[in-house]
C-alpha cells in the first residue's frame, strides 16, 4: 500500500510537489519540480500494481466562470477554533486568464 500526495502548482511554469510514502511511513519520493502532467501520471502509474491512496491539492473541478465555488462559500461561513477561515476563490475566468488553463484538469 502506498500513499501519494500531489500539490499541483497554479501554473505549468512553477514547481509541483510529490510525496510517496509506504504504509510504515517511509518516504519513497519527496520532490518539488516543474512536472508535466505526463510525468505526474507516470510516477503514479509506477505504483499501479499496489493499493494506492492519492490526495491532490488543487482546484481540479472549477465549473464556475466567476466568483467562488460552493466549497469556498461554505468554508467562509464557518469558523475553526473561533477564527474565520478564508480560501482563495477559484474560477475559470481567473485561472484561464492568468494561467491559460486549470492545472491538472485535462489529465
Amino acid at each position: 500500500m502506498k500513499f501519494i500526495g500531489i500539490d499541483l502548482a497554479w501554473t505549468y511554469k512553477n514547481e509541483s510537489g510529490i510525496c510517496v510514502m509506504d504504509e510504515s511511513g517511509e518516504v519513497l519520493i519527496l520532490e518539488s519540480a516543474v512536472f508535466s502532467d505526463e510525468e505526474i501520471i507516470n510516477i503514479t502509474k509506477s505504483y499501479g500494481d499496489e493499493k494506492l491512496y492519492i490526495a491532490i491539492d488543487a482546484p481540479l473541478v472549477v465549473n464556475n466562470e466567476t466568483g467562488s465555488r460552493q466549497a469556498e462559500r461554505d468554508l467562509l461561513k464557518g469558523r475553526i477554533n473561533g477564527h474565520r477561515v478564508y480560501a482563495f476563490n477559484s474560477n475559470r475566468t481567473f485561472l484561464t486568464k492568468q494561467h491559460l488553463k486549470v492545472s491538472g484538469e485535462k489529465c
